[in-house]
């Protein structure tokens, strides 16, 4: 009978080992995937960072040139109202710009035009470098690229 017992207990210290041992496995294996899980959290993070420093870049080059531009209009105008143009030009001006507007509207309600995104990854996948989408669509290069990145991992 003692023999029977010994073996009944070695059997069951035998199968406690091996549920120990699958256990221990277990929570390796979710150990592991919380440090993957953590790392792609930073690095996102870090993506969304070097986007908003691009942007933030980019929207300063925007001012700056927009206060240009507004700086040269305003030169630009004052010459205009200067020279002496004839009331027929100016109706004919309105026209072109309400004409222009009009137009512009028909079209606007027709179709929706394809969103930055879609340009973005159409011309990629046409072949085209990111250096060449950002100057074809005159956006920054960092904007293309964190775009097919973030297309990228997000159909991986």
């Amino acid at each position: 009978m003692s023999s029977f017992l010994i073996t009944l207990s070695l059997l069951l210290h035998g199968i406690t080992f091996f549920v120990i041992v699958y256990l221990y496995q277990k929570i390796q294996h979710y150990q592991k995937t919380d440090e993957n899980f953590e790392r792609r959290v930073k690095e996102t993070e870090d993506l969304f960072n070097s986007y908003i420093l691009e942007l933030k870049d980019e929207n300063e080059k925007l001012i700056h040139s927009v206060s240009k531009t507004d700086s040269n209009n305003s030169i630009s105008n004052s010459q205009k109202n200067d020279s002496n143009m004839s009331k027929h030009e100016k109706n004919k001006e309105q026209q072109i710009e309400i004409n222009t507007t009009n137009l512009i509207t028909e079209q606007e309600d027709r179709f929706e035009p394809p969103s930055v995104e879609s340009k973005i990854l159409n011309l990629y996948n046409q072949g085209y470098t990111i250096d060449e989408i950002a100057k074809k669509l005159n956006m920054g290069h960092t904007e293309v690229d964190l775009t097919i990145k973030f297309h990228q991992k997000i159909h991986l």
